[in-house]
């Protein structure tokens, strides 16, 4: 149990228990309860008495006594009167269930988004909280056409005045709103990252010699990857993805209070679209070399830092420097593109949102002198098209970011496809007593069915207690000899 929980402390936690119990395909759930509030169905379950120790109730009768399962062969259940158990209990208890299979196959689905499908509820909140806010968005701009239209020319001071409550109101809703909105995806990234990190780790401990074709420093880069792959899905990012569709509703809006003002937006937002889907390309292509040229950067450093005396030994610092240098001059250069073309969609989105704005004051001019719209619905078409066109100003770090996640993506799911399923079915927690002698008879060993034979044919013998080094030159087998020994 402590061995599946992953602590090493000398005291086993509520935290261990509950890593370990899901290591095993349990659902856990603690916090504190009362008793009346007690079922069946929740049997056995951990009880916490005031003093911290932990009893197992495996059955009660609500008012007159609890068995408790006890540690004493002689008598393995003890019964204890309700009052007595109710005085030392401390109201906290854990409760675990073993998982359905259906619940089990959806925990050991895709690597990364079944770590979502548990938040799913979090985030259909975060989706209705886009959908308020946007909705709430509406009543500045509503607010100043009825204010120029109705207010002003009819002198309606206490219409103002109420106008102003609500707006008011309707801010400070938005406000709320947007903090739970990033409260949800706080929540619901953590949940997910925890999933997803605990995953990755045990990919990193099934590795085996045939799978290791990388270098440390590679490999490395490839799981740090997975922080790329994490703030995509835990930054402001996700909140303009979801902000995206609702262009087309402020355009909608702005169609109906100040008519033909609407295709003017119409017409601007399709642009940027096409702007950054035809950089999407190249981007995605710098964005590939720059990961590639960071590899190769973290390898040689990596590889340096543990072969330092080695380096040193051989006089290789000059080459392993120069080779440094190459990746990291391949880096910047890769960056500097994908820069380039990150600030070129920023550039067009901000010129076009600035083109639509004066576009709109100026053709908003002739439908006002048409009779065709009022002051109030140019203001407002005005503020809507500023708010239509704010989340394609942000278009160009989406793109950024979401090619550096498809690719951190891709780099991973490389990794976990070209290993085995991870389980702890089917493997050892506890070898129990070992009597510590080792024998190998007609052992063999090779890699791969290709390669050459490691060991080939190997017998010994070591007794317990004897002290036995193993010598040899490098690429001898010394590390497959000590593997094999260890069944590793």
């Amino acid at each position: 149990m402590q061995g599946a929980s992953g602590s090493r402390n000398e005291n086993f936690g509520i935290n261990d228990a509950i890593a370990s119990l899901n290591s095993f395909n349990f659902k856990t759930s603690f916090g504190k309860s009362k008793t009346k509030k007690w079922e069946q169905t929740w049997l056995p379950l951990l009880a916490f008495s005031d003093d911290g120790s932990a009893q197992v109730i495996i059955s009660f009768e609500y008012g007159v006594s609890v068995k408790i399962l006890s540690n004493k062969w002689r008598s393995p259940v003890k019964e204890v009167e309700w009052d007595e158990f109710e005085n030392s209990f401390s109201g906290f208890s854990l409760l675990a269930k073993k998982m359905s299979p259906e619940e089990i196959r959806q925990r050991k689905g895709h690597w990364f988004f079944s770590a979502f499908r548990s938040s799913r509820w979090l985030y259909f909140q975060v989706l209705l909280a886009a959908l308020i806010s946007n909705f709430l968005a509406l009543t500045t701009s509503i607010f100043t056409m009825t204010v120029y239209d109705r207010i002003i020319p009819n002198s309606a001071i206490e219409s103002l005045y109420a106008l102003s409550i609500g707006v008011l109101f309707a801010l400070g809703c938005d406000f709320i709103i947007k903090m739970l909105r990033a409260r949800f995806i706080d929540v619901a990234s953590k949940r997910a990252d925890l999933i997803v990190s605990r995953k990755l780790f045990d990919r990193i401990l099934s590795f085996d010699a045939n799978e290791r074709k990388q270098s440390t420093g590679a490999l490395a880069s490839i799981v740090k990857e997975f922080e790329t792959l994490r703030e995509f899905f835990t930054s402001s990012t996700l909140v303009v993805i979801v902000d995206l569709p609702f262009v087309f509703f402020f355009v909608y809006v702005i169609s109906l209070i100040a008519g033909p003002l609407g295709y003017i937006p119409l017409i601007c937002v399709p642009l940027v679209f096409i702007a950054g889907l035809i950089v999407q390309p190249f981007l995605a292509r710098t964005v590939r070399e720059g990961m590639s040229s960071g590899y190769n950067k973290q390898s040689i450093l990596v590889e340096t830092l543990s072969g330092l005396e080695s380096v040193k030994s051989s006089g290789a610092g000059p080459l392993m420097k120069s080779r440094y240098q190459e990746a990291l001059s391949a880096q910047s250069d890769t960056s500097g593109k994908a820069k380039g073309l990150s600030q070129f969609i920023v550039n067009f989105a901000a010129s076009v949102q600035q083109y639509a704005q004066i576009a709109i004051i100026f053709y908003g001019v002739f439908l006002i002198k048409d009779g065709e719209i009022t002051q109030g619905a140019l203001i407002a078409a005005v503020i809507l098209g500023g708010r239509a066109m704010a989340p394609l100003g942000q278009l160009a770090n989406v793109l950024s970011r979401a090619n550096n996640a498809l690719a951190a993506y891709k780099s991973l799911s490389k990794l976990f496809q070209d290993g085995k399923n991870i389980s702890l079915e089917g493997h050892s927690i506890s070898r129990g007593m070992l009597n510590g002698e080792i024998e190998f008879k007609n052992v063999d060993f090779q890699y791969g069915e290709d390669s050459e034979k490691i060991v080939d044919k190997m017998n010994i013998k070591i007794p317990c207690g004897q002290k036995v080094a193993i010598v040899g030159k490098m690429g001898s087998g010394k590390s497959t000899i000590a593997k094999l020994l260890s069944n590793s």
